[in-house]
């Protein structure tokens, strides 16, 4: 009988479900290796080299999540106003902003693995100083499905064949962190198949009485599409910005597979068994 009750003990351990497991990381990076201002091009800018962010928003880090793979990228977001600005100001800059593509290195050797493709359609940059009124930019920020694409760059030069990221874009009313990353280009070669989607909460959009209380922006690996993918999280370096790249995170994370737990069996119900 002893055996028996272990050999229930021992299915009920292995029937559990997975439990997910988190890692909170911060913000430690003013900009990615390789794509500081160019100080002889923009020398009034300098010092968006060594600022976190300004403008707006302030991207504080975040949660992944893994179970038997990624689960899932939260980004908090900070709404943040410069002291000079305007109520409507800072509304209107923030109606200008768009998020960037989510990289992923997962074993954090300095080249892509993956990257979620967040304007899959559109091929046509338009230079980043024609942006020069608070209009949309026709890309994507709603939530919905977006594509992820095995993608291979290199984080930074040297690039075998055409530079495969788009840059900053250009609102009116403060600069970017010019030159640098912000999505991947489509039509790279380093772009690879598509192997599913992933559901994006969407942008947030600006709150009334907003208080400065940070705002989530998820990712969402747990689609019908991905099932069986189990992107690797023990090693992860994540990378994500927005279209200003005023705030970036390039964050190196550790989370370990979901733990299993076995479903409880009081004491009562194992003398039942007896």
């Amino acid at each position: 009988m002893a055996r028996f009750i272990l050999a229930l003990i021992m299915g009920a351990f292995l029937a559990a479900p997975a439990y997910a497991a988190e890692s909170t990381f911060g913000d430690g990076t003013i900009y990615w290796p390789g794509y500081p201002e160019a100080e002889d091009a923009y020398p009034e800018l300098t010092d968006h080299n060594t600022q976190d962010h300004y403008g707006t928003p302030d991207i504080t880090g975040g949660v992944a999540s893994a179970t038997d793979g990624l689960d899932s990228v939260r980004f908090n977001i900070v709404i943040t106003r410069e002291a000079d600005w305007t109520e409507e100001l800072w509304r209107n800059v923030w109606f200008v902003l768009y998020p960037g593509d989510l990289f992923l290195d997962t074993d954090s050797n300095g080249v892509w693995d993956y990257v979620v493709v967040m304007n899959p359609d559109k091929t046509d940059w338009t230079p980043i100083d024609t942006y020069v009124s608070n209009t949309q930019f026709g890309l994507n920020r709603d939530a919905g499905l977006y594509p992820l694409h095995r993608f291979t760059a290199p984080l930074q030069a040297p690039f075998t064949g055409a530079y495969p990221y788009h840059e900053t874009i250009k609102p009116a009313n403060f600069r970017p962190r010019y030159d640098h990353p912000i999505w991947a280009d489509s039509g790279s070669s380093y772009m690879g198949a598509q192997v599913g989607s992933v559901q994006f909460s969407g942008w947030p959009t600006f709150p009334e009485g907003y208080n400065m209380e940070p705002l989530p922006v998820t990712f969402d690996f747990n689609t019908t599409s991905l099932q069986g993918l189990n992107i690797p999280t023990n090693n992860l370096t994540i990378g994500f910005t927005v279209s200003t790249a005023s705030d970036v995170i390039l964050q190196q994370v550790s989370v370990a597979s979901g733990d299993r737990r076995p479903c409880p069996i009081s004491v009562p119900n194992m003398l039942l068994l007896q």
